[in-house]
């Protein structure tokens, strides 16, 4: 593991534990939970045919290893967030 990926997965809790006081589990948590939760927002948005939107939304939301990260305070819920908000909005095409 490089030094840069160690700052992401071990240090970037601690780092938002200390930029804003935090002692309690909770609060350190807390913006991963967040992001995991504004991630099925974001998916349910970059898709257009509302039908496919919902199944996409319900997929992350129910998705183990992603809820996995969002509770554990892995950086990879932000990241997750992050392409979700990158992407173009998706044209399904119309299925008779």
């Amino acid at each position: 593991m490089s030094e840069d990926d160690k700052i992401y997965q071990e240090h970037l809790p601690v780092m938002i534990a200390r930029l804003f006081h935090l002692q309690s589990e909770f609060w350190i948590r807390f913006p991963f939970a967040l992001a995991g939760s504004l991630t099925i927002l974001a998916v349910y948005h970059s898709v257009q045919d509302k039908r496919f939107a919902i199944l996409a939304a319900m997929i992350v939301a129910v998705c183990p290893l992603f809820v996995f990260w969002s509770r554990m305070g892995r950086p990879y819920a932000m990241a997750g967030l992050f392409v979700a908000l990158d992407q173009p909005p998706v044209v399904v095409p119309m299925l008779s």
